[in-house]
């Protein structure tokens, strides 16, 4: 099983190949639990404004898809579960330990 920082490397690693730079503010990571009970991954993706208002979902598929496949090709088989914020409304403004820089 990934550490949850190999996790966020990874996903900012998959998010520059989707996402234009600068899109991208922060990489939340946290393990959760699916409704089955299974191990899962909360991330959330904290974007600016103006990536909010176009990102697509074909975009947030393509982000899934792409972490899910470099977890399994890792050995983890949690799944993840994405969520999006802009840094208005995420409740942190100024966190410091996942900014993606």
């Amino acid at each position: 099983m990934l550490e949850l920082p190999q996790i966020r490397e990874m996903l900012k690693q998959i998010a520059t190949g989707v996402l234009s730079a600068g899109e991208l503010l922060e990489i939340r990571t946290e393990p959760s639990v699916d409704t089955e009970g299974r191990e899962s991954l909360r991330i959330t993706l904290v974007l600016t404004e103006e990536a909010a208002t176009t990102f697509t979902g074909e975009q947030a598929s393509q982000l899934l898809l792409d972490l899910h496949d470099g977890l399994l090709n890792k050995g983890d088989e949690r799944f993840p579960v994405l969520y999006y914020a802009t840094p208005d409304d995420s409740g942190e403004q100024n966190r410091d330990e996942d900014d993606v820089e």
